[in-house]
């Protein structure tokens, strides 16, 4: 219903120049990455599942999925690694609850990957606020300036193929 007022305010917050000045850009490749967060849906992508992609990614990595689900009575259960945004844990202009914010900010990563497929407006604002040194994810409308390795997906694809895609460039690409 109010989803464009969201749309608009989530936009003014992540294009604001004090959030663009507290993270450090630069490209982490893959192996030279200590941590790792992950944004999905949680609707979309299971815990088994996404449990399958985060030892893709590597135990050498620490790895911290963060995923929003439309339902207040999801029944998935987060683990010390797996967390999950409830609507009752958003206010009404789609930004998460001070209290999950701090959290999320509290853990710092190289590398963030953007699972999602669409805009889902509370990991949008994550993926804003994130001060992860590098930024991946699918190519989407209004995303412009937020990622710093994006990915075009090919249609028929899922998160597990944009997963792979971006874990390739993250090992190939050298920066030494």
């Amino acid at each position: 219903m109010f989803h464009w007022l969201q749309k608009f305010y989530i936009d003014r917050c992540v294009k604001a120049p004090v959030l663009r000045k507290c993270r450090k850009k630069q490209f982490v490749n893959l192996h030279d990455a200590k941590s790792i967060v992950i944004l999905y849906e949680a609707d979309r992508l299971r815990n088994d599942k996404l449990m399958q992609l985060i030892h893709e990614i590597g135990s050498l990595n620490i790895v911290q999925a963060w995923g929003y689900t439309t339902q207040n009575d999801f029944a998935e259960r987060e683990t010390i690694n797996i967390h999950h945004i409830k609507p009752k844990d958003v206010t009404f202009l789609g930004k998460p609850a001070p209290s999950i914010e701090e959290r999320f900010l509290s853990d710092t990563s190289d590398i963030l990957i953007d699972l999602t497929m669409e805009e889902v407006i509370p990991l949008k604002y994550f993926l804003g606020i994130s001060r992860s040194n590098c930024r991946c994810g699918y190519v989407k409308e209004g995303f412009d300036g937020l990622y710093d390795l994006e990915v075009s997906r090919m249609s028929g694809k899922k998160e597990e193929d944009l997963l792979k895609q971006i874990l390739f460039y993250l090992s190939t690409i050298q920066t030494k």
